[in-house]
């Protein structure tokens, strides 16, 4: 990062998010794991959110994967900051009819997050978590539109 006129700071995210926050999101961390590393991957998941316009197209893909996993995560707190972020990516390049290659991401990894996703829900207590788990479903779903047809083996397996 240099420094440019007035302090402010130029970022070049691409660069950022593939020495640092990747490798931070793909990395699989046990309960065991320092509280510190756990935070940091919690935190990472909610940089990648609020930064998630800044991705190419070519690390999109691979960043939705990445999170999607983390759905699985033993820290729940992960798993939450997780699903939040699932569902911003899912929803963010839904335009109309026209196929970016953001969304044909998304549905590639559907079935996986899903999966997560419903997993994570038998997880949780209380309402507020719940309400993020099933609005990440929610987000999933709405991303995959009229191409459910891959992703209805996963949500018939959650029904009882």
């Amino acid at each position: 990062m240099g420094l440019v006129g007035g302090g402010r700071r130029n970022l070049n995210f691409e660069e950022w998010f593939k020495a640092e926050l990747l490798p931070i999101i793909q990395t699989e961390l046990a309960e065991t794991s320092p509280v510190a590393m756990r935070a940091m991957q919690a935190r990472a998941v909610q940089v990648v959110q609020a930064y998630a316009a800044s991705l190419k197209k070519e690390d999109f893909g691979i960043a939705f994967q990445a999170v999607a996993k983390l759905l699985a995560s033993p820290d729940v707190v992960v798993s939450l900051c997780a699903a939040r972020c699932v569902f911003h990516l899912a929803l963010m390049h839904i335009k109309g009819t026209e196929e970016v290659p953001q969304l044909v991401a998304v549905r590639e990894h559907s079935v996986m997050a899903l999966g997560n996703t419903f997993a994570l829900a038998n997880r949780v207590e209380g309402e507020e978590c719940l309400r993020v788990t099933l609005e990440c479903i929610s987000g999933l779903v709405e991303a995959n539109g009229i191409r459910l047809e891959p992703i209805l083996q996963a949500i018939a397996e959650q029904l009882p």
